[in-house]
């Protein structure tokens, strides 16, 4: 039990090294809490909170918008590839 939990914190911390040295230190921080933020891109939200249950794309005027549904009823909005709005 306890080898289980020493390599379980020995995998965060490698995890959360790699995305502070992907996204910065407060992003990549943000991402291995999984916590998603405005302003962050869709890898970021991704990560943060893994795939989505469901994904609606429109387009106009050249401004691609993207709602993800997420199963536990949370909805991300993104417009141009950022994350603008969090629907609890």
């Amino acid at each position: 039990m306890l080898l289980c939990r020493k390599k379980n914190f020995i995998e965060e911390e490698r995890r959360r090294k790699e995305l502070i040295a992907k996204y910065g230190e407060v992003d990549g921080n943000h991402v291995a809490d999984q916590k998603v933020a405005i302003g962050m891109t869709k890898e970021m939200c991704e990560d943060a909170w893994g795939k989505r249950h469901e994904t609606y794309t429109t387009i106009r005027a050249g401004v691609t918008t993207d709602l993800w549904v997420y199963d536990y009823k949370t909805n991300l909005y993104f417009v141009n590839g950022k994350l603008t709005q969090i629907e609890k």
